[in-house]
């Protein structure tokens, strides 16, 4: 076991059935700065003068190890401040000797470096989000002060300004409205899933009435959901603006009114696949990658109501939950998309 132990790199101490170091190898007494007499045949809570006395660790090895068979492992971030304020990570798992007992093999993985970078991250995360939200509020003032002195002008001029000066003005404030939805896609699409979401148990069935209710389409077109319809343990706040944004799409960009929205879901051992199906005008196989682009619609500027953030927004989200999502489609034969939507959230 000692020798197996020394050929690990990373800091390694093993325990025996009573929780006491059975042997550690050099990296860990080089990191922690303690020797072998020091360590071994101590209790693990005894050690470097109660600093691995860690609350999540003393519970998780005297109360949760013994008592539950099927968790093998499990891991504890803990600041040791004594070598220098490092962030461990502990993992444990326990190994039945052949001759009987259990031992717990004890891992440690100095992250110190990556928690500095996800917290910079953060901060940066922060930061952006502060210049978008500063930048959209300094962009739209002057867009409302341009389509403002339009109308002032035109009202001003009534009844003097030919019919394609009145048009001009129109497309005008046409397209300052048109930037000012931008804008605020802009910072939805910045803020997509970075909100504080907690997992929620629900039933997707209701869940899906809820956003078609919300959605109020027309009573023409026919929307059929598919059971069964699983119970899911999620972040509801997140698939509920996947679902939203798809189910919009649909009503939005079919051709008719009468269209037909299809909803399934199937299940898979590590994720859910979510379907749907409609039978609108379609895309083409060109475009598909394009669809998830923000700000790209298939319409020409002047003729759409949409951005084109709604597919962003939940490529970002389905990605953000370490999903995937993809389509099928070809012009005039409507579109599919399907959706993973992993079990266990990141």
């Amino acid at each position: 076991m000692r020798a197996i132990v020394e050929t690990v790199r990373e800091p390694l101490i093993v325990l025996d059935g009573n929780l006491r170091v059975a042997t550690a190898n050099r990296s860990f007494y080089h990191t922690f700065e303690a020797t072998s007499a020091e360590t071994e045949q101590q209790l693990i809570f005894d050690l470097g003068n109660g600093q691995w006395n860690i609350p999540q660790l003393r519970r998780l090895l005297l109360e949760i190890l013994p008592t539950d068979s099927e968790l093998q492992d499990f891991e504890v971030e803990h600041n040791f401040e004594q070598i220098g304020n490092k962030t461990m990570l502990l993992n444990a798992r326990k190994m039945t000797q052949s001759e009987g007992g259990d031992n717990i093999l004890l891992a440690i993985e100095d992250i110190t470096e990556r928690k500095i970078a996800e917290a910079a991250l953060v901060e940066h995360n922060n930061e952006l989000e502060s210049f978008v939200h500063q930048v959209s509020h300094d962009l739209k003032a002057p867009l409302r002060a341009i389509s403002n002195l339009s109308q002032w002008i035109e009202d001003d001029l009534e009844g003097q300004l030919p019919p394609n000066n009145q048009q001009q003005f129109q497309l005008l404030r046409t397209r300052v409205k048109r930037m000012e939805s931008m804008i605020d896609s802009l910072l939805l699409y910045a803020r997509a899933g970075r909100q504080e979401a907690h997992p929620e148990t629900f039933d997707l069935g209701e869940l899906l009435n809820e956003i078609i209710d919300s959605l109020a389409p027309p009573e023409s077109f026919i929307i059929e959901i598919q059971p069964p319809l699983p119970t899911l343990t999620t972040k509801r706040v997140f698939l509920s603006q996947v679902f939203a944004n798809l189910i919009s799409n649909a009503i939005k960009h079919h051709t008719s009114t009468t269209g037909h929205l299809h909803i399934s879901a199937l299940e898979h051992p590590d994720c859910y696949e979510f379907i749907l199906k409609d039978d609108g005008p379609g895309i083409a196989p060109e475009h598909h990658a394009k669809v998830f682009d923000i700000f790209q619609t298939l319409k020409s500027k002047d003729k759409r109501d949409s951005t084109g953030i709604g597919l962003a927004i939940v490529k970002k989200i389905v990605e953000a939950e370490e999903g995937t999502i993809r389509l099928e489609s070809s012009l005039g034969q409507g579109t599919t998309f399907y959706v993973t939507w992993p079990k266990s959230h990141p």
